[in-house]
């Protein structure tokens, strides 16, 4: 039992994890690479709002010797696209019945009329050595 208390309390973190790891991809994060002298000098996530370099104290221009280039990475949105399908539309299909339900008996006078007997045959009731109880062996 407290194996499987262990295990559902690991199933809950992981997958707390993974939720935050899709929500974050799913919304996008957004970074600022800031260059100073052509060489990289820092990375932030969502940027920064001073304008002065913080290695040579320099303002930015986009003449000068820093610049930053911003960057917004973000999973396509492809996984929300759903196409349906589905086709309810019943199957048009011709079935050919071979025997007929009916035996067509031909009269004299040249009408057809249809017989669909299909009944046992008629009870007369018990015979008469068992009305009269006489049983023979």
């Amino acid at each position: 039992m407290k194996i499987y208390v262990y295990l559902y309390g690991v199933k809950k973190f992981f997958l707390s994890i993974m939720t935050m790891i899709y929500l974050v991809l799913a919304c996008g994060v957004a970074t600022e690479i800031h260059y100073c002298m052509g060489k990289k000098a820092g990375v932030e996530l969502y940027g920064s709002e001073s304008k002065q370099c913080g290695k040579c104290g320099m303002v930015e221009k986009d003449t000068g010797c820093c610049h930053d280039e911003h960057g917004f990475y973000k999973i396509d949105d492809s996984h929300k696209t759903v196409s349906n399908d589905l086709d309810f539309a019943t199957p048009v299909a011709a079935v050919e019945n071979l025997y007929t339900p009916f035996n067509w008996q031909i009269q004299a006078d040249g009408t057809a009329t249809a017989v669909n007997n299909h009944s046992p045959p008629e009870y007369y009731g018990p015979s008469a050595c068992i009305l009269n109880c006489v049983f023979r062996l």
